[in-house]
């Protein structure tokens, strides 16, 4: 995908500095190496050396020849490969920072964006054969609006993910940090990050979700989210009989699939839904019931005061649970 205005302003300045820093003769000869073409009919002030002169024979430079020559002028041994065909077009790119292991999240996380005009890259999934992996990173940490710095326990000892987010912060773009296990830390610990678990089977629902959320400040329509459906409709239960088969549904979540805010939606259907917080559940009330399940599955909970359940009241014929 070719570079956005703003990305080739900066290559340019950069570029125009790095040639002006090398002396005359040797910026002239870099230029006639990579072919960029003379300035041609330029103004007076521009025809003496210097970085005006510099900045007038980058302007009508090709992406891939910027690129390159960036490459070079920063001491890279190798030069940067353009990125022809690793974005797709019109969509928002986004940088994941991860370890090698979580590689299959974030080809998950990557799947369900791409349906929010959000594109993730993934190099394993991305790269080809033939092209050195490393330069396609290059080339995408360059080029990439966001990047996503998935903080799993491993992350701190990768000095690939530190370089990236050091990078990503040293372009100035939006750094969105996620807790899968750990803590950010360096200059993005101040930021708060979305809390996920690698191991939650829906991890990389949640994941993109809050991705899309923070890009487009807009929930997603394309990605939804099975735990919170589930835990939404016992919220929302309109009988008895359905807060009840709703309850079943709720019981078998696991404590990875927990948020706070899922936590604060079941717990207050139990005070706000009396459909919910009347319904019984054999000798217990329904929202009883859900707050122990919490408390022994290890669900860190608001404290709510149980229920008196002395006795339930005579069930009628219709509020029998089954």
């Amino acid at each position: 995908m070719a570079l956005s205005k703003s990305e080739r302003i900066t290559l340019i300045q950069g570029a125009a500095k790095g040639l002006v820093e090398i002396g005359k003769t040797d910026a002239l000869l870099t230029l006639h190496t990579f072919e960029v073409e003379d300035a041609g009919e330029a103004p007076t002030a521009w025809l003496n050396w210097g970085y005006e002169y510099c900045i007038e024979r980058l302007k009508a430079a090709p992406d891939e020849t910027l690129l390159n020559l960036s490459g070079h002028l920063s001491g890279d041994e190798a030069s940067l490969p353009v990125a022809v065909g690793s974005w797709k077009e019109d969509h928002v790119k986004v940088f994941p920072s991860h370890t090698a292991t979580h590689r299959k999240l974030a080809g998950e996380i990557r799947a369900k964006l791409l349906s929010e005009d959000i594109d993730l890259f993934v190099a394993h999934d991305r790269i080809e054969t033939n092209q050195e992996w490393i330069n396609e990173i290059r080339v995408s940490l360059t080029t990439c609006d966001v990047l996503v710095a998935l903080f799993t326990k491993d992350f701190v000892g990768s000095k690939w993910c530190d370089q990236e987010v050091g990078t990503a912060l040293g372009r100035g773009i939006e750094v969105i940090p996620i807790m899968c296990g750990a803590a950010p830390h360096g200059f993005v610990s101040p930021r708060q990050g979305f809390e996920a678990h690698p191991d939650d089977p829906h991890a990389a629902t949640r994941i993109a979700a809050e991705i899309c959320k923070l890009i487009k400040g807009e929930e997603p329509s394309s990605i939804p989210d099975p735990v919170a459906a589930i835990i939404r409709k016992y919220a929302k239960s309109h009988s008895f009989d359905e807060a009840r088969t709703n309850l079943q549904k709720v019981l078998k979540l696991k404590a990875l699939d927990w948020t706070p805010e899922l936590v604060k939606i079941a717990e207050d259907a139990g005070e706000e839904n009396n459909q919910v917080a009347g319904a019984w559940w054999y000798d217990d009330l329904v929202p009883d019931v859900l707050s122990r399940h919490l408390d022994e599955i290890g669900v860190s909970r608001p404290f709510r005061a149980q229920r008196s359940s002395a006795a339930p009241p005579s069930t009628p014929a219709g509020d029998i649970p089954f």
